[in-house]
């Protein structure tokens, strides 16, 4: 869970599924961890995300060229490439090699869909 901003409510970060089932189970407290550090920032909170996505089924490479492509989008705080790379890699741990090759096959699909991906994910 993340903290909502400015409303006092919060955010399931990562867990969805479970949250939905003790839910629907009755239960009126869930325990949980808060996570005060994320605030608002969406992108930690989509890398969590991912992480648990992956971890639970098995993405295709397209699927994952689409999340590192997000992911390079917003690195806003390095300029080149190289670094861009390296900073992905790190948050989700993936080689760096890994890393160039989804980016790579992210840039040969059609350009219409590349667009609407990245849109959605701007700051």
């Amino acid at each position: 869970m993340r903290p909502k901003p400015d409303c006092g409510k919060y955010l399931v970060t990562v867990g969805y599924r479970r949250f939905l089932a003790a839910k629907n189970a009755g239960l009126e407290e869930i325990p949980c961890k808060v996570a005060e550090n994320l605030g608002g920032k969406d992108v930690e909170a989509m890398i969590w995300s991912i992480r648990e996505n992956v971890q639970r089924e098995p993405l295709s490479d397209q699927e994952i060229a689409e999340v590192v492509a997000r992911i390079y989008s917003l690195e806003n705080d390095v300029e080149t490439r190289e670094e861009k790379v390296h900073e992905v890699s790190k948050k989700l741990g993936l080689p760096r090699e890994k890393v160039q090759r989804y980016l790579s096959l992210f840039e040969e699909m059609p350009k219409e869909k590349t667009r609407r991906i990245l849109s959605m994910f701007k700051e």
